[in-house]
């Protein structure tokens, strides 16, 4: 990831949003700092320090909800809305309020 930073920065692409990790709680991912949302967040942060500028997210499962340490750390909130028998999960616009209130708490 770091490798990874440096270089778009190096490269002086614009426009860019480095994502961690894509549904980093999936068990699809054998390291468990991948699916951790804290070390999501550590990472998160390692990212920013190391291009400056940088747009960085990780993305969490379809059900719409993102950790609060993820969303504290990321400059965007990737939101996945997975879908059921043709509708979207009805209850998953709950999570995603709460996260848009706390960060309009936090920021100011």
């Amino acid at each position: 990831m770091v490798n990874a930073a440096r270089w778009v920065r190096e490269c002086g692409f614009q426009n860019v949003l480095l994502e961690i990790a894509n549904e980093y709680p999936h068990n699809g991912f054998a390291h468990p700092l991948i699916r951790n949302p804290k070390s999501q967040a550590n990472l998160i942060r390692l990212a920013k320090e190391t291009a400056p500028g940088l747009l960085v997210s990780a993305s969490g499962y379809g059900d719409g909800l993102v950790h609060k340490e993820i969303a504290e750390a990321a400059d965007l909130l990737l939101l996945h809305w997975k879908q059921h028998a043709g509708r979207a999960n009805p209850g998953a616009h709950r999570g995603a309020e709460a996260v848009r209130q706390a960060h309009r708490v936090q920021r100011g």
